[in-house]
């Protein structure tokens, strides 16, 4: 009787061979199902921005219905310029006595959306104060509107944005930051509505004329003179391509650093991409190729004589392809 019982117990169990077959396909499943797993993380955190920019276009919108022009409140000559030297119109900080000379057309976007600009009688100038933020905007001639854009604490930065890759070159005014999990701030670009061309190095292209875009607007957060922005890159150091060439140092630095109508949308090119070729329409072709600056001066940007939002996208860069843009994919 105990040798039946015997027998039974040792039926039901398993053998050294089939526990070592089981853990096998255990391990096989494991290995493909991780990148399946990572895959739709990453697609649920890609939808998870693009609905954060298409509530950002809304407020826009709201904000152009309600002002007759694209926002924020400061014009182009209160902002950022990377090459043109000139002293901006003096913004402050909440005291009235620092002045803050890097505002950027991110920033500039909170300050329209949300708010965050004051005047301060005492010394009658115009202040950025943290705690406006959320309240609505102020305009230049004093005068209060209602935010075009709930806050979202977690979506917008705190003082001059930085992570553990770098710092940009912004003042401490907010901009929208993306959803990612390593967020990055937004970027805005504000068209000069009823120029020609593309983008210009700065305010001034070099012929003398304005362009759609102008590099300045994005420049403090792709380039950093205290390193380049954006933790945890995950694009690949081999992807690299001149003029965007990985330097010695290893940083794995952004695309859209210069304006180069020589450059196409290709990888073969310049990958991270300039920002002509990523501005430029794809599927309007310039009228004249005789020169550089008459291929600029007559192509067709994207989005013209409105605006464009940027997110770096799932790599943490800024010009790839995995881009998340208000203008739709960034390669065709």
């Amino acid at each position: 009787m105990r040798d039946q019982t015997a027998h039974r117990v040792h039926a039901a169990g398993f053998t050294l061979v089939e526990l070592m077959t089981v853990l096998a396909i255990i391990t096989i499943l494991i290995t493909i199902l991780i990148p399946v797993i990572s895959k739709i993380r990453t697609r649920a955190k890609i939808a998870v921005v693009q609905q954060q920019l298409n509530e950002i276009e809304g407020g826009i919108m709201r904000f152009y219905q309600d002002q007759g022009q694209y926002p924020g409140p400061l014009p182009n000559s209160y902002l950022y310029t990377a090459k043109r030297g000139l002293p901006a119109p003096a913004i402050y900080d909440a005291t009235g006595t620092t002045q803050l000379t890097t505002v950027t057309q991110s920033e500039n976007l909170v300050l329209g959306l949300l708010g965050g600009l004051k005047f301060q009688a005492i010394t009658n100038r115009l202040c950025f104060d943290p705690t406006m933020v959320g309240r609505g905007m102020v305009n230049l001639a004093g005068k209060k509107f209602e935010p075009y854009l709930s806050l979202d604490p977690n979506a917008i930065s705190t003082g001059q944005y930085s992570d553990s890759a770098g710092a940009a070159d912004d003042s401490p005014i907010p901009e929208f930051l993306d959803k990612f999990s390593s967020p990055m701030p937004i970027l805005y670009m504000r068209a000069h509505v009823g120029t020609s061309g593309v983008v210009s190095d700065d305010v001034i292209a070099k012929d003398g004329l304005q362009r759609q875009y102008v590099l300045s607007d994005i420049y403090p957060y792709t380039h950093g003179s205290s390193g380049s922005i954006g933790e945890g890159k995950s694009i690949k150091a081999n992807e690299y391509r001149a003029p965007a060439a990985m330097p010695s140092t290893g940083v794995f630095p952004h695309g859209l650093q210069t304006v180069d109508p020589n450059q196409k949308l290709d990888k073969s090119s310049a990958y991270p991409y300039d920002l002509f070729p990523y501005l430029q329409s794809q599927t309007v072709l310039p009228t004249d190729t005789s020169t550089p600056a008459q291929i600029n001066a007559t192509s067709t940007a994207r989005s013209a004589n409105t605006f464009i939002l940027i997110s770096a996208g799932p790599d943490r860069v800024y010009g790839t392809a995995d881009d998340i843009c208000s203008f739709g994919a960034v390669a065709p």
